[in-house]
């Protein structure tokens, strides 16, 4: 892990020692936040600003210190989030696959986690982006669901408030009756969006968010009069599947966007059909307190990080920076790879690791490769192969957790019960004459 860290910093860091290199967004978001203090337009600044005003909010205290030296503090602050995600993420996953925190296991699924994903780490951490402080959210969401759900919701609702991805995670909360974090993923994302207010001033803020997501709306094509700048879902930055058909049919956004709801619907439908297979209700799971034996445990960690992925997998945008998330999911197929004792199922998940690497990595950079990369972008490449990855993780958590049905207490009617309780004393007391007999003859 510290070789991958130090891989992904090198070059951020020889940016900073030259003092004329680029910075990536940092220097989008602390213009953004220069523009906040001095109550401007926050989307008038730059079209590269898309996010919710609380960003530029929190980026207010590297306004006043010189760009690179808060660049290299940005950094700092970065690379620790990045380590902590990854540490809680393996202690939280051993809790859950072997309901106990086993050093070695932490090691092997944060190192094994780190390297399938070293490449996305290395261009997160040279583009200043906000998807590791997502990411931590989201680990500190699933560290929390069980021991803290509201603090688990904020933590989310906080996510939202940088990136809309977490929006998506409502729907499946709900299904999975856990209305406290909801309750305070809805708390909390209400909460920060008002805290630029201190700066900016309830108009000013309002206006803010107005473009913010109305800039999210226009993005699914619902008209509005005031929006920020996103890009249109043809943009050759953008991987998802949904992106993909869009460029490959020539179709209109709309109906993108329809094929793609129904790509997801199968995918759910076939979920469902596994896990009915596999003893597990796919929707009526019981209240959240009662989920907290082995088998929810685990499936709720897989499916809140399927959830991700399909996001990401269907998105209108997802860009090469937003791959970092996916470190979420080579953790999970590294915990469970190293949790199972059978090896039918591990070949399906090593495959569907495999499938995703090799779609978010390949082919590699330069002007050889060029033609073959823009083609796999073109099409979404990226995106169907971490949607094949979906499919195993979810397919390889229901074999090893859900096989076996979920133990059933017996239960005994009370005059059951007085009978068997007579009929053992009875039973007792006629070995014990027995035994005097045997005792009396000798």
């Amino acid at each position: 892990m510290v070789f991958v860290l130090l891989f992904a910093t090198i070059h951020p860091i020889i940016k900073l020692c030259r003092l004329d290199g680029n910075l990536g967004n940092f220097f989008v978001f602390r213009d953004t936040a220069i523009a906040l203090s001095h109550g401007q337009d926050l989307y008038a600044q730059s079209n590269d600003y898309v996010y919710p005003p609380l960003i530029a909010f929190l980026y207010q205290p590297f306004a006043s210190i010189p760009p690179h030296a808060a660049g290299a503090i940005s950094l700092i602050i970065n690379a620790l989030l990045f380590l902590a995600t990854i540490w809680l993420l393996a202690v939280e996953l051993s809790r859950r696959f072997l309901n106990r925190t086993n050093a070695l296991f932490v090691a092997r699924v944060a190192a094994v986690a780190t390297l399938l994903t070293c490449d996305k780490i290395r261009g997160e951490l040279n583009s200043w982006e906000t998807n590791v402080q997502v990411l931590f959210m989201l680990t500190a969401a699933l560290v929390l669901a069980d021991r803290r759900p509201w603090l688990a919701g904020a933590a989310l609702g906080f996510a939202f408030d940088i990136k809309y991805l977490p929006i998506t995670l409502i729907p499946y909360l709900i299904l999975r009756r856990r209305w406290t974090m909801v309750g305070g993923f809805a708390a909390s994302a209400l909460l920060f969006s008002l805290l630029p207010a201190i700066s900016m001033g309830w108009n000013g803020n309002l206006h803010a968010l107005g473009e913010a997501y109305g800039g999210l709306a226009g993005l699914f094509k619902i008209p509005v009069h005031h929006a920020a700048h996103l890009y249109p879902m043809t943009d050759w930055r953008t991987l998802s599947v949904t992106s993909g058909i869009a460029r490959f049919t020539g179709w209109p956004d709309q109906s993108a966007l329809s094929v793609a709801a129904m790509l997801g619907c199968v995918f759910a439908s076939f979920a469902a059909l596994a896990s009915q297979r596999h003893n597990l209700s796919p929707l009526w799971w019981p209240p959240s307190l009662e989920q907290r034996d082995p088998r929810h445990r685990a499936m709720f960690a897989i499916e809140l990080i399927v959830v991700m992925m399909l996001t990401l997998v269907f998105s209108p945008f997802t860009n090469g920076a937003h791959l970092y998330l996916l470190l979420v999911a080579n953790a999970a197929g590294a915990a469970l790879l190293f949790s199972t004792p059978h090896r039918s199922s591990r070949w399906p998940l090593i495959i569907g690791m495999a499938v995703m690497y090799v779609g978010i990595t390949l082919p590699p950079g330069g002007a050889y490769f060029r033609t073959i990369g823009d083609f796999s972008k073109w099409i979404g490449f990226p995106a169907w192969c971490v949607l094949v990855n979906c499919g195993t993780l979810f397919w390889t958590d229901l074999r090893i957790f859900c096989c076996e049905p979920a133990p059933v207490a017996r239960t005994i009617a009370p005059t059951a019960a007085l009978v068997e309780v007579r009929g053992g004393l009875e039973a007792t007391q006629g070995m014990e004459a027995s035994l005097c007999r045997a005792v009396h003859v000798g």
